[in-house]
């Protein structure tokens, strides 16, 4: 198997190809077969693998907005990235964000204006990819952002997305807060192992 096509191919999917401690082997072309295999694609046939990859590196331009966008509390001007045909990004695109409790946040942009992040064609077709940022702030919880054009066709789940507004910190004990500092040992959980578990243990390990 092409070493530069697998590597791309975890790269689009966010797989990481080594241990997390960056010691031990490689993956063994078994492994890399059934990775492959796990995301319905055949790793035998190289020309199919290069194939695959480009049609899926188009779905990826042709989905407007990424699924889910996470973002923190308080966190002003709201960004993401928005991808559309460059033929179509000099039309006004009309956003509306609804909050959880069922408020709603509306306005237009014009995504030719905006700073352009990066640029492909497929089958003759040029795309662009452009950061679009509102001026929004949202609550902690799960809100919908929708967007559309006037005569692009941005409808369907690639034309909207789920905003997920987290809060700024985890919870603190009461003994970390202020100025007050626990000491003691430091292990990562993933890198204990014992008899029933191989390396994905826990501190019962």
């Amino acid at each position: 198997m092409d070493e530069e096509i697998f590597q791309k191919f975890c790269a689009f999917f966010g797989l990481a190809t080594c241990s997390p401690d960056l010691e031990g082997p490689g993956l063994s072309p078994a492994a890399r077969q059934d990775i492959l295999a796990a995301f319905g694609i055949d790793g035998s046939d190289e020309e199919a693998l290069a194939r695959s990859l480009v049609d899926l590196q188009w779905q990826a331009w042709r989905q407007v907005v990424e699924p889910v966008l996470v973002v923190t509390e308080k966190t002003e001007p709201l960004s993401f990235t928005i991808r559309l045909p460059e033929e179509s990004s000099g039309q006004p695109l009309q956003w509306t964000l609804t909050e959880e409790n069922g408020e709603t946040h509306a306005g237009d942009v014009t995504p030719a204006k905006m700073p352009v992040t990066g640029r492909a064609e497929f089958n003759g077709t040029g795309y662009v990819a452009v950061q679009l940022s509102l001026s929004v702030a949202l609550p902690c919880g799960y809100h919908r952002l929708a967007l559309a054009a006037g005569q692009s066709d941005l409808a369907g789940p690639a034309a909207g997305c789920l905003v997920i507004v987290t809060p700024g910190t985890c919870s603190v004990p009461p003994g970390l807060q202020g100025q007050t500092r626990i000491w003691g040992i430091s292990c990562r959980v993933d890198t204990l192992s014992s008899g029933r578990n191989w390396g994905a243990g826990d501190f019962s390990d």
